[in-house]
């Protein structure tokens, strides 16, 4: 089997401690390894941005 597919997948996460708060690892790509990249959005009070993540860069950078 292969082929391409794919999914959207929404998550909100609250963090009493934002300030402390640098980025969020991706631990998706350990449980799933056949899922290539996933396409970021994020919001936060001060900012906001869109980044692309990969197993090798699979942390999302808040700061």
């Amino acid at each position: 089997m292969g082929g391409h597919a794919s999914f959207r997948v929404s998550y909100r996460f609250q963090c009493d401690n934002l300030a402390q708060l640098s980025g969020v690892n991706m631990a998706l790509f350990l449980s799933f390894p056949d899922i290539h990249e996933i396409k970021v959005q994020w919001l936060t009070p001060e900012r906001q941005g869109a980044t692309t993540l990969t197993a090798q860069h699979n942390q999302l950078q808040l700061k």
